[in-house]
């Protein structure tokens, strides 16, 4: 938390409400990468060798506050399609966003399995990468961004970063 950087990276970033609806981009099966860095998220479309800033954490774009889930209500025990048993949260925003984790004893030693964001938006995390040792080098923008180049006009990016405070974000 206290470096504020934050990356997710989509096999295919076409069908997030970010990388995919970005102008042309909602036509494009591509990766895409989330990288949240000095405030500013960015998309980055590493095959296209492109990169936009989405927005802001003025706007609540930037990385989830540790204890974004202080409100959530807790939901039960349930198992996913594999037969893994999770403990299932709701934290309400603009819509219920799901959060399912591990179970073990001490919260700490909880993972992340998948955040479910109702109707459109289900991130499943694979929870056998998870890992403290991060190298650096990730962090690292590549050549091609810059801040001042701004996501389509025609995006989640541009509602976000005009019009919306994301609750628990900063």
């Amino acid at each position: 938390w206290t470096n504020k950087r934050a990356r997710t990276d989509r096999v295919n970033g076409r069908w997030d409400r970010y990388c995919g609806f970005n102008g042309l981009k909602i036509f494009k099966d591509t990766p895409c990468t989330q990288l949240v860095v000095d405030g500013i998220r960015y998309n980055i479309y590493p095959e296209l060798k492109e990169c936009c800033a989405c927005c802001s954490d003025a706007n609540g774009c930037g990385v989830l506050k540790p204890d974004w889930l202080a409100s959530a209500e807790f939901q039960g025990q349930i198992k996913d399609t594999n037969g893994t048993s999770l403990y299932k949260w709701d934290i309400k925003g603009v819509q219920s966003n799901y959060y399912y984790e591990t179970i073990q004893d001490k919260p700490a030693d909880r993972v992340m399995h998948e955040i479910y964001q109702v109707s459109d938006d289900d991130q499943i995390f694979d929870v056998t990468s998870y890992t403290e040792e991060i190298d650096e080098s990730i962090w690292t923008l590549p050549d091609y961004c810059d801040a001042s180049k701004s996501c389509s006009l025609v995006s989640a990016c541009s509602a976000v970063s005009h019009f919306i405070k994301i609750p628990g974000m900063e």
